[in-house]
């Protein structure tokens, strides 16, 4: 072989190992493009209003998976809770921070909402009888006897799991006809109060009898969330 023939075969063998390197590199970025970890996805935002039969409140419940920090009109708050709040035309804006963007939710709640209890009366006193006598108050000792019908709250997963516990506290009007008309919240930790609130919603009273009348009743319940060695 001639020096110009041992010259041309050293470059081509160069070049076929510098185009190995090369299909390797590319090979390697390729695999490390496919292995790279997916983008997050943007918080979602699941939030309601509950309005109460008496027309003035209503519970704003609200729940934010894949978000660092939420808001509600400017005030931050946790990713799941609730709130009682005024039955007025407004409404709610929900704002949620997340590693995967942000997203936002509008909650409408208007006065009309109120839905009259199921149970109410349905017929109008007649002209001649007589007014019946107003709410009467008793504490829960004196209701004690009245109540037939009581419900368990179910703790909620995301209190139980972060181990909260408390006591949610409400001012009520029982009707007369014995039905949790509605429920003023007092005091008590977010996560607790709609569970709370659900479980009173099915307590049943006798009804309470003044001066030949059933009144309505104004009382104050306490539910008390307790974590047990179980849970």
């Amino acid at each position: 072989m001639t020096s110009t023939g041992k010259i041309l075969f050293a470059g081509a063998s160069i070049a076929a190992v510098a185009a190995g390197v090369f299909f390797a590199l590319l090979m390697n970025r390729s695999g490390e493009r496919a292995a790279a970890p997916e983008r997050p996805t943007p918080p979602a935002i699941s939030a309601v209003a509950l309005p109460w039969s008496d027309g003035k409140t209503a519970t704003l419940t609200w729940s934010v998976k894949g978000a660092a920090t939420v808001s509600i009109d400017g005030e931050d708050v946790t990713p799941e809770g609730a709130r009682n709040v005024p039955l007025v035309a407004r409404q709610f804006h929900i704002r949620a921070v997340g590693p995967g963007g942000s997203a936002e939710s509008t909650v409408e709640l208007a006065a009309d909402q109120a839905v009259p209890s199921p149970t109410a009366a349905k017929s109008s006193p007649k002209p001649s009888a007589p007014a019946a006598p107003g709410p009467v108050h008793m504490d829960a000792r004196q209701l004690a006897p009245f109540v037939i019908q009581k419900a368990t709250p179910v703790y909620p997963a995301t209190a139980r799991n972060g181990h909260v516990e408390g006591v949610v506290r409400f001012q009520a009007l029982i009707g007369a006809d014995g039905v949790v008309k509605s429920l003023r919240l007092v005091d008590g930790h977010p996560l607790l109060v709609k569970a709370a609130a659900d479980a009173l919603a099915q307590w049943r009273c006798r009804p309470i009898v003044r001066e030949g009348h059933p009144v309505e009743v104004q009382t104050e319940f306490a539910v008390d969330f307790k974590l047990t060695a179980a849970q």
